[in-house]
C-alpha cells in the first residue's frame, strides 16, 4: 500500500515538472539510457544464443534423448531460412532502382551473417570453444536481418525514393503497420525488460556467492533476525546437513522482508532505462511526427539508423564472443 500511494502521488508531482526539465532529460540523459538499455538486451541476446545450444547439447549428451538433437537442428535451420527469406523480400521489394542505401544495408546484412557464420564453424574457434556452432549464429542473423527489415521497412521516404518502400503506397497499410508495430513493440518491451531485470546474473557479479540464488536488498544489520537464519542456512548446507537446494527454496518463498531471489537494484535500474528507451521511441529518437490523426512510432532517420547500428553491434558483438578465446587464450571463457 505504501508503494501504491507513492506511485500514485509521483504520478501527480510528475506534471508539475517545469518543461525545461524534460528537454534535457530527453535530449542527454534518456537517449543515453535508451541506448545503455539496447547495448544490455544484445549481451543478453549473444547470451541466451549460446545458453540455447549448450543446453540441448547437454540436454543430448547426458539423456541421449535424440529429440534434443532435432530440436537443435530444427530452431537453426528455421532461423537460417528466416534469415534467409527476409534478406530475399528485402532484395524484392525494398532494393530496386535507385534505392542504394536500402541495397547496401542488405548487402552488409548478408556478408556480416556470412562471415559469423564462417567464424563459428572455424577450426580455431572451434578449438578454443567446441560448443560454437551455427545454431548460435542462426539465432544472431535472424534477429540482425529483422532489424534491418523493421528499419528499412519503417525509413522516411522522399517522392523520388517512394517505390523504395512499397509500405508506403497505401495509407491503410501505413495505418496498419503503425498499429502492429507499435502494438508488437510494446509486448517485446515488456517481456524483454522483464526477463532482462531476472538475469543480473549474467551482467553483475552476485555479492553472496550463491549467483541468482538470492541477493539481499540491503546489507542485514548485525544480530538481524533475517541474518542470523542465513548464517544458519549456510552453516547447514556446508556441513551436508541440508541440501544445497534448500536456499533457492527458502528464498523462492521469501515475501522482500529480508530479500529477493534477484538484484533489487539492477532490476529497478533496467526498469529505469527501459523507461527512457520507450520515450526515445515515443518521440522517435526526438524527432517527433504524425501521420494523420496517430502518432508515427518508429518512422525517421533516426529510428532507422539506431536499428541499423544495432544489427550491426548484435553481429559485432557475437563475433567478439567467438574470437576473444581465441584472441586472448590466457584468459578463462
Amino acid at each position: 500500500m505504501p508503494k501504491i500511494i507513492s506511485w500514485f502521488g509521483l504520478l501527480v508531482l510528475s506534471f508539475f515538472i517545469p518543461n525545461r526539465f524534460f528537454m534535457i532529460w530527453g535530449n542527454y540523459i534518456a537517449l543515453i539510457g535508451a541506448t545503455l538499455f539496447i547495448l544490455v538486451q544484445l549481451v543478453l541476446l549473444v547470451d541466451f544464443a549460446h545458453t540455447w545450444s549448450e543446453t540441448c547439447l547437454e540436454n543430448w549428451e547426458q539423456s541421449d534423448n535424440e529429440s534434443w538433437k532435432y530440436i537443435l537442428l530444427a530452431s537453426t535451420l528455421a532461423q537460417y531460412l528466416l534469415a534467409i527469406a527476409l534478406i530475399s523480400v528485402l532484395f524484392a521489394f525494398f532494393a530496386g532502382s535507385g534505392c542504394t542505401q536500402n541495397k547496401w544495408f542488405t548487402s552488409l546484412d548478408l556478408v556480416f551473417i556470412v562471415v559469423v557464420t564462417v567464424l563459428a564453424v572455424h577450426p580455431s574457434v572451434q578449438e578454443a570453444n567446441p560448443r560454437s556452432g551455427i545454431s548460435q549464429s542462426a539465432m544472431v542473423a535472424a534477429y540482425a536481418t529483422y532489424l534491418v527489415i523493421s528499419a528499412v521497412a519503417n525509413a522516411p521516404t522522399t517522392d523520388d525514393t517512394a517505390h523504395c518502400n512499397p509500405l508506403n503506397r497505401s495509407r491503410s497499410t501505413q495505418t496498419t503497420s503503425i498499429v502492429i508495430g507499435a502494438i508488437f513493440t510494446f509486448i517485446a518491451i515488456v517481456y524483454s525488460t522483464s526477463r532482462t531485470a531476472t538475469q543480473s546474473g549474467k551482467l553483475v557479479k552476485q555479492r553472496d556467492g550463491y549467483g541468482d540464488a538470492g541477493v539481499p536488498l540491503l546489507s542485514p544489520r548485525s544480530g538481524d533476525a533475517s541474518e542470523a537464519r542465513a548464517e544458519a542456512l549456510r552453516a547447514a548446507i556446508e556441513s551436508g546437513s541440508i541440501p544445497a537446494s534448500a536456499a533457492s527454496d527458502a528464498n523462492d518463498a521469501d515475501d522482500e522482508e529480508g530479500g529477493v531471489t534477484y538484484s533489487y537494484s539492477f532490476f529497478h535500474f533496467i526498469f529505469m532505462i527501459a523507461s527512457m528507451y520507450v520515450a526515445m521511441l515515443l518521440t522517435n529518437w526526438n524527432t517527433v511526427s504524425q501521420a494523420d490523426h496517430l502518432l508515427v512510432v518508429g518512422r525517421s532517420t533516426a529510428a532507422m539508423w539506431m536499428k541499423i547500428v544495432t544489427s550491426w553491434a548484435s553481429l559485432g558483438l557475437y563475433a567478439w564472443t567467438l574470437l576473444a578465446p581465441v584472441v586472448l587464450s590466457d584468459r578463462e571463457w
